[in-house]
């Protein structure tokens, strides 16, 4: 083998190598970050982006972890906007979405925050946070946050969060306690059976001045709870009878 062959060979080596540590070293930073260890994650992404500095792994690790600072969101706002193109997985792809929104409302961006949310709606990265922070955009002429949440249901018909903030709209925003309450009792009557549901259901009803219907999902609520109760102590005590059964 030549001399300049041997240097090719050399650094192809080297660039392969580097690029199998900088694919390590981000895919370990992700499970880090979602494991909640936000120092060490940082870590995984400062080294993969020394061996490969676009790599979109560790681009978008490293821009979740800045934008908690206030300081650092400018920074992280570049990161994000780098990476998220190119993201393997969609999940991660949603989750930049959802954090530049974030960023957008932080600081009180409108024009971007609405581009980032149409954004997400034509690549089809979905997600129920999405919704819920682009319902927290600053007043925007094109869109009603009404409509947001609306379309969000679309998509997520049984998501409990996604109702409440809608029934919260109706009565803070348009300054409708019934219409509220009477949202929230077609999800009940279609069987969504949720505490926080029936508690809003009874505090809008209130709010509406209807009293007997306030008092009655309050009753619904009791024997809800009553119920889930009961489920988690039979499930406590089946546990407990197979851990004796296993000594």
């Amino acid at each position: 083998m030549s001399r300049y062959g041997a240097i090719w060979l050399a650094f192809f080596c080297w660039a392969l190598y580097g690029c199998q540590a900088g694919e390590r070293a981000a895919r370990e930073g992700i499970e880090l970050l979602h494991s909640g260890n936000a120092v060490s994650a940082l870590d995984r992404f400062d080294r993969a982006l020394a061996a490969q500095p676009n790599h979109p792994l560790a681009l978008f690790g490293k821009g979740m972890i800045l934008s908690r600072s206030e300081a650092t969101r400018p920074l992280a706002r570049r990161y994000l906007e780098a990476a998220i193109k190119r993201l393997p997985d969609p999940g991660l792809q949603t989750e930049a979405f959802v954090e530049l929104l974030r960023i957008a409302n932080l600081e009180q961006n409108s024009k971007t925050a609405l581009q980032v949310y149409e954004s997400a709606l034509a690549e089809e990265r979905l997600s129920v946070a999405l919704f819920l922070e682009a319902y927290r955009m600053p007043p925007q002429k094109q869109i009603k946050v009404g409509d947001i949440l609306l379309r969000g249901l679309t998509y997520f018909p049984q998501e409990v969060k996604l109702h409440l903030a809608y029934a919260e709209h109706l009565y803070r925003q348009e300054k409708k306690p019934g219409a509220a309450a009477a949202h929230l009792q077609a999800q009940i009557d279609n069987g969504l059976q949720d505490m926080q549901i029936l508690f809003a259901a009874a505090e809008y009803y209130y709010f509406d001045k209807k009293i007997e219907k306030a008092i009655g999902l309050l009753s619904s609520a009791g024997a809800v709870y009553s119920s889930q109760l009961e489920r988690m102590k039979l499930g406590n005590y089946s546990r407990g009878e197979e851990g004796e059964q296993n000594k």
